[in-house]
Parts: C-alpha cells; structure tokens; sequence
C-alpha cells in the first residue's frame, strides 16, 4: 500500500507551494511525477483484475496459438492497436511489461496533458490519482488508454482543432471500441457558435 500512498500525496505539496507550475523546480518535478507514474503502472507486476486475461493473451500472440483471434470480431474486441502492440512486444521479445509500459505511456501522458491546461495542474493531477491512475490504468489497459487518448484530445477541442480530434478518438477506438460515444463532441466548437441552429436539429 505504501507506493500507492506515496503516489497520490506527491503531488499535494505543489497544490500550495507552486499551483500554476510557474517555477523551474515545479515544472521539474511534474515532469519527474508523471515518468515515475509511467513506470509504476507500467512495470507492475499481476496487479489488476485483467492481468492474466492480457498474459494470456500477449502468451498467445507469442507462441501464434489460437486463441480466437482469427474471427474478425474477436480483433476488434481486443482492438486492433492493442493486438498489434502485443505482436511487437512479442516479436521483439520484450514481455508483456513493454505492452504495459506503452499503454502506461499514453494513458498518464494523456492525463498529464489535460491536466497541464487546468488552473491548478497538480490538483487535477490529485484528484485523478486515486482512481485513474492506480484503479484504471493498473485494472484496465486498453479503457485507461482510451480515456487518456480523450483527455489530451479534449485540448484539441479547446483549441478548436475539431478535425484532430476526430483523428485521435478514432486512433482510441482501435484500444477500445467504446471510444466511438465520444466523437458527437468533435461539434461542440460549432455548438458553441450557433446553439440555435444545433438546438433546431
């Protein structure tokens, strides 16, 4: 338990020492936070509730044993990104922990990006850590992936780049299918500027 408290009360002390990230040793730390989160999730070891149902999967990809993959619905199920990160892994030989180790990447680096444009980044950073970071990103690889796909892609919108956005949560879809709910959202620039005319439709 002790690396999880560790993890979660780390960023407390920048809520009221430095809240915006202004100084050099703030910026340093955060950064310094969010690779050791990476790393944390990313190498951990049987913790979660897919673990095995991911090692037997990257185990099955490994040694090229059937393990229903050979049904197309199968492959979007597992979401072709994910599998093909597996065979990397695999061919490169690098274990499971590499696959982890990615989505790990992605998935903080996601949250840290989102939470970078809040008014206070570390208590964005706080809050989520209780529950995205040790429950989600350690219990569920390829939906942690996605929401942090989501998250980065929210400052797209923000910046009113409509278009990448669409290009990510599409990218998140090949992770986890349920990631297609969230592309409607790619309007909301549009709704802003003429609700009326999106209220009549």
């Amino acid at each position: 338990m002790t690396i999880y408290w560790l993890l979660f009360t780390a960023s407390v002390p920048g809520i009221f020492v430095d809240p915006q990230l202004k100084s050099f040793f703030s910026k340093l730390s955060w950064r310094a936070l969010v690779v050791i989160c990476i790393f944390v999730v990313g190498l951990r070891y049987r913790v979660g509730c897919d673990w095995q149902n991911y090692a037997d999967l990257y185990e099955a990809i490994r040694t090229n044993s059937d393990f229903g993959l050979s049904r197309l619905t199968a492959i979007f199920s597992w979401g072709p990104a994910f599998l093909g990160l597996n065979w990397l892994s695999a061919q490169l030989g690098l274990g499971v922990y590499f696959v982890n180790l990615v989505c790990a990447g992605i998935s903080i680096s996601g949250l840290a990006t989102f939470c970078r444009r809040l008014s206070i980044p570390w208590l964005g950073w706080t809050i989520a850590t209780p529950y995205f970071i040790v429950v989600v990103t350690m219990g569920y690889t390829r939906q942690s992936v996605a929401i942090g796909l989501f998250l980065g892609a929210l400052n797209l919108l923000q910046d009113r780049k409509a278009l990448r956005y669409i290009g990510v949560i599409l990218f998140a879809t090949m992770f986890h299918t349920s990631a297609l709910v969230l592309l409607p959202l790619a309007l909301t620039p549009w709704f802003k500027e003429q609700p009326s005319k999106y209220i009549s439709i």
